[in-house]
């Protein structure tokens, strides 16, 4: 892996361009070293594409204002999981973290909005104080994950919030080199950190997937709702994650699961309605 460098005549300019050298070559590298992972994430993407398809009734037959702010919101949603990718194939395995658990604040916000469309005017126009104001009041995001998402969320969510603690991050980036502290930029920087690399991104596509699942709770009353369609789509995104994690132990790609099987991963798979 491309690691930064020392020259303190650089200007802050040159640093960013020297940096964005590295992450393009590190981004090259691991599009290919991670592929039998990405496919595994191709397998998220598509199943993001094949869930909006079920609820695409349940979400237009609305008020203009609803449907504009949800499609954003789902929108969003996706666009966290590509920047997540981003993230793992430049080297930034921590930084990744931010886009999971912004994937699941948004899903929790998103069935917020459904449930509570009176609070849509809120969200849509904070250009006054007093709106700022109310949006606080209202969207308080842990009170929202707590409230709307299933408990294998809300344990994610408190997961990752850990994660992405100063504290944590900077003791996975220090070095000591000539006894002296060295905080490094990226967090995968050898071929032998690619194996627990390939574990993170399953966990975190695990995730992931419990987010956008947990969108059925804004949807299961509607009449236009199909449940067996939405639980077709979940089912196939786990047949095909399932095999892929077993392929990817087989081949020594990652290490053994415990217990050797996918399920370790603790992908949730029963309704979004159990919170703790």
């Amino acid at each position: 892996m491309a690691e930064e460098e020392k020259n303190e005549d650089w200007s802050a300019a040159d640093y960013l361009l020297r940096l964005e050298q590295l992450q393009a070559i590190n981004f090259a590298a691991n599009a290919t070293k991670l592929a039998d992972v990405l496919v595994a994430y191709d397998g998220l993407y598509k199943f993001t594409i094949n869930l909006k398809k079920v609820f695409w009734k349940s979400l237009t037959n609305r008020e203009p204002l609803a449907i504009n702010v949800l499609v954003m919101l789902y929108q969003f949603m996706r666009q966290d999981l590509i920047k997540a990718g981003l993230a793992w194939c430049s080297g930034y395995e921590n930084d990744s973290t931010f886009h999971t658990r912004r994937i699941i604040e948004t899903s929790a916000v998103f069935i917020e909005l459904v449930l509570q469309p009176t609070k849509l005017p809120v969200y849509a126009d904070l250009t006054t104080q007093e709106a700022r104001l109310q949006y606080v009041k209202d969207f308080m995001i842990f009170k929202l994950v707590k409230a709307n998402l299933s408990k294998k969320s809300v344990d994610n969510y408190e997961l990752l919030c850990l994660l992405v603690h100063p504290s944590f991050v900077a003791s996975g980036r220090t070095d000591i080199e000539d006894n002296k502290h060295v905080m490094r930029f990226f967090d995968t920087r050898t071929d032998a950190q690619l194996p627990a690399l390939r574990s993170t991104i399953l966990a975190h596509l695990a995730m992931i997937y419990n987010a956008f699942k947990d969108l059925k709770k804004a949807f299961e009353s509607d009449p236009d709702f199909d449940q067996n369609a939405w639980d077709e789509v979940c089912n196939q995104f786990l047949k095909e994650y399932d095999a892929q994690v077993i392929k990817m132990i087989d081949s020594g790609s990652i290490p053994p699961l415990k217990g050797n099987e996918p399920k370790a991963l603790e992908v949730e798979t029963t309704g979004g309605d159990d919170v703790s």
